[in-house]
């Protein structure tokens, strides 16, 4: 993607992060989502074989490599801190974002604001994200999982739209 196209999407994230009809309701909804999940301590299966899981690697015999990866450099998937859920919560904003960023690139801004702010808002309080998120390794997983996700698409987009296909690999490794 050129310079350009990057300068783009920057001014498309811009123009979410400053309306505050947007970002005032995914936050409250952020908040009522996975306010209670982040501020109390809950065991789950995964608490309680966290040795097995980190330190005999079960997790890479599983494939779940993120979250081996991110135990051995930030050491802080034994239990379920609340910077690790509060920073997932926020990649998953982040995430929406994106996904509104590729919505306004694709229908060229034919969509309302409130229409990018209710999918948000439907996919910020997603029951499935927030069940997952009580497993300890999987809340930032499956945050970055979404982020990622939302990256390669408007990757994809961008070179399929320039006919640069070089850029689809990436893509596919992302």
């Amino acid at each position: 993607m050129k310079d350009n196209t990057l300068s783009q999407y920057v001014d498309e994230i811009k123009y979410f992060l400053k309306h505050k009809l947007y970002y005032i309701p995914v936050l409250i909804v952020a908040l009522f989502s996975y306010g209670f999940l982040v501020t109390h301590y809950s065991v789950n299966i995964d608490t309680l074989s966290s040795e097995r899981y980190f330190e005999q690697g079960l997790l890479l015999g599983q494939g779940r490599l993120t979250a081996a990866v991110i135990h051995k450099i930030f050491n802080v998937m034994e239990f379920n801190p609340f910077l690790v859920d509060g920073i997932a919560v926020i990649i998953l904003i982040l995430a929406a974002i994106g996904m509104c960023t590729l919505f306004k690139r694709i229908t060229k801004d034919k969509l309302s604001l409130a229409s990018y702010t209710i999918f948000s808002c439907l996919f910020l309080s997603y029951p499935l994200i927030n069940e997952i998120f009580v497993y300890t390794p999987a809340s930032i997983s499956i945050s970055l999982g979404f982020f990622m996700v939302s990256i390669s698409l408007i990757i994809m987009y961008e070179s399929l739209n320039k006919a640069k296909f070089g850029w689809i690999l990436l893509t596919g490794i992302i």
